[in-house]
């Protein structure tokens, strides 16, 4: 019985609705909910009104990522996209709908003092819920306060914020095309279908040089992929919705320059899904071991995240992802071991190869995994669009 009551939430993927422009509206009005309790999560005297739509807004939203998808292997992966997306937005409805004193900016004692951070040339309750909906790290709330942001800073007037932005956008957008070319001619990797990047038929030294080659040029597809999007909407609020520069800080702190995993995970790293491994994994686990418990939840849960989103793209279920997250945590837990034993921390350029080696090393089983279901053959950019390519057909 509970079974097909999931299965009418969340089907098969068998039995899952192609997306057409004629289901488009359906998807749309089944946001609804969510967009309702992210408008009440700014309102006062609302806590009992978002606890009743919680509910329905996590069915709702269900049923939007998962009754319906790509059907072309190409466009498999929007199916990845649109579940990662899923499983973030129910985070929010858990996080707006169960504080009862509803989102509290920073400064605030209670909405009656609200306002909000955008001066847009619309009507206050659409500016509430544009802020509230395009905030994903949360940390002019409350409840994100404490999230790390990178120290650098985009300059704050809105003039030179937006010309910086526009042109992060080009350079994100072209490394983006130049890192989906590259996975674009490699052999199985470059199929709709997937394929390993680990070649059998090539000697051990140029097998393991290619899949680190590839492992590469995957982690700078994500992170441009990261920053473009990011950006996107960051020009989109400070331009149209004229808010603050100040509200949309770098998404990410060179990461490739850490010195420890602690450092990578905790600063440098995009902090955009922190919030939603907090309330999968980190609550419960703190609830049970304390900060141990709290940080091997959060790694759990994101390993989870990561490998049921990409379930949907039909490859089945893998371990890797959910493995190389979890030990994270054990990672972290070494890491600490070390100061306490020696009264160092895991820094200079010791620190930097320990972290080159857990990434690029370690991190190779799960991005295969990834690539066996076709991440690498996914339509990122339409070859019409794409200037690498072009030029590559110049001279071909």
């Amino acid at each position: 019985m509970a079974l097909r009551t999931f299965l009418k939430v969340v089907p098969t993927l068998e039995e899952r609705i192609p997306i057409s422009s004629a289901v488009a509206p359906g998807i749309i009005a089944r946001l609804l909910p969510y967009l309702a309790i992210v408008y009440l999560s700014r309102q006062k005297d609302t806590y009992i009104l978002r606890l009743f739509l919680l509910p329905i807004a996590i069915y709702s939203v269900l049923g939007a990522g998962f009754k319906y998808c790509y059907t072309a292997p190409e466009h498999n992966i929007l199916n990845w996209l649109t579940a990662m997306c899923t499983f973030a937005v129910i985070s929010k409805c858990l996080r707006l709908a169960l504080m009862p004193e509803g989102a509290l900016r920073v400064g605030e004692t209670s909405l009656d003092e609200r306002s909000s951070g955008l001066n847009p040339p619309c009507q206050p309750w659409l500016s509430a819920l544009v802020e509230m909906a395009l905030t994903a790290r949360g940390f002019k709330f409350k409840y994100g306060q404490d999230i790390p942001l990178p120290k650098q800073a985009y300059r704050q007037d809105r003039d030179s914020f937006l010309k910086a932005t526009g042109k992060m956008i080009v350079q994100s957008f072209f490394m983006l095309d130049l890192m989906d070319t590259l996975l674009k001619l490699c052999p199985g990797v470059a199929a709709p279908e997937g394929g390993t990047m680990f070649y059998a038929d090539l000697p051990a030294g140029q097998r393991y040089g290619i899949s680190t080659i590839i492992h590469i040029a995957t982690g700078f597809l994500f992170l441009s992929g990261f920053k473009l999007g990011y950006q996107f909407f960051a020009l989109i609020a400070v331009g149209v919705f004229r808010n603050s520069p100040a509200d949309w800080p770098p998404v990410i702190d060179q990461p490739w320059i850490s010195e420890s995993m602690h450092e990578l995970w905790a600063k440098r790293w995009h902090q955009l899904l922190r919030d939603s491994f907090y309330i999968y994994g980190g609550y419960i686990g703190g609830k049970i071991a304390g900060r141990g418990g709290l940080v091997l939840g959060m790694f759990l849960a994101s390993g989870l995240f990561h490998e049921l989103a990409m379930y949907s793209m039909r490859g089945g279920f893998y371990y890797e992802p959910v493995i190389f997250f979890a030990g994270q945590a054990i990672i972290l837990w070494f890491e600490r071991l070390w100061r306490t034993s020696t009264g160092r921390r895991v820094g200079g350029w010791t620190g930097r190869v320990w972290v080159y080696f857990v990434m690029v090393v370690l991190g190779q089983p799960m991005v295969d995994s990834w690539h066996r279901r076709g991440l690498g053959g996914g339509t990122v950019i339409l070859p019409i669009l794409s200037p690498t390519r072009r030029l590559i057909s110049l001279f071909s």
